[in-house]
């Protein structure tokens, strides 16, 4: 009987951690976009470099966040904004295991210091950045 208490002790444990990771998504999720902060500067988490604003985050496919995996397994968490000016775009584009249908992508990193901060996806329509959530920061600064 130990043993299945064990088990069951190690499973309540998993269940546990999957919760609080999941409250601390929500945690940074909210203090990085919450309605309180419009107008703030979005910032390089690695520079503290301008990249955009809370003003230009934009839904696509109904949502303006996003959770995927690439196809080397890494997870990202990234949100659409319709500009970022303090990224600049690899010049090499491709439609190869893009997340959007419709919709080819290119590397956005920081114009600074070169961080990968996401994707700019750009179809015949539109485009947008798809950047990653843990690699900014909100300003604490209203502009």
């Amino acid at each position: 009987m130990q043993g299945m208490d064990t088990i069951q002790d190690h499973t309540c444990l998993r269940k546990s951690q999957i919760d609080e990771e999941q409250v601390t998504k929500e945690a940074f999720h909210d203090e990085l976009f919450s309605e309180r902060k419009k107008g703030r500067t979005i910032l390089c988490k690695q520079c503290m470099h301008r990249i955009t604003s809370i003003d230009y985050i934009i839904a696509v496919n109904g949502s303006h966040q996003h959770f995927f995996t690439n196809p080397a397994g890494y997870p990202y968490e990234i949100s659409c904004f319709s500009s970022a000016a303090g990224c600049k775009i690899d010049v090499m584009s491709t439609f190869e295991y893009t997340w959007f249908r419709g919709y080819c992508w290119s590397l956005a990193f920081c114009s600074q210091c070169s961080l990968h901060l996401g994707w700019f996806y750009q179809s015949h329509e539109d485009n947008f950045f798809g950047l990653i959530l843990n690699r900014l920061q909100n300003d604490d600064t209203t502009h």
